[in-house]
């Protein structure tokens, strides 16, 4: 299985939603940060039969095209984009 990063899986939304000079903001870390995120399928594939039907980045393109295609479904939520959040040090940061 292939593993990706969170900067490519950035970069790679970047061009899908046709910004690919968009800045990316890099934040602190949160209380209780997990440094490292992964997915194993393996389970679903054993106990369901399951096997992905779309490659990750065509999933995530597809993904792009939704959101692309129903902006006015979630664009009242930008709010969301930026909530406070106090870190492990005390500091205050938007996140």
């Amino acid at each position: 299985e292939k593993s990706y990063s969170i900067l490519e899986i950035a970069n790679a939304t970047r061009e899908i939603m046709g910004a690919p000079g968009a800045k990316l903001k890099v934040v602190g870390d949160r209380p209780g940060q997990v440094f490292r995120h992964t997915a194993d399928a393996s389970k679903a594939r054993r106990l369901l039969d399951w096997e992905p039907k779309v490659e990750f980045f065509e999933g995530l393109a597809k993904t792009g095209a939704w959101y692309k295609a129903n902006q006015e479904w979630w664009s009242n939520q930008r709010w969301m984009r930026e909530i406070p959040v106090i870190t492990a040090e005390g500091k205050k940061e938007l996140h």
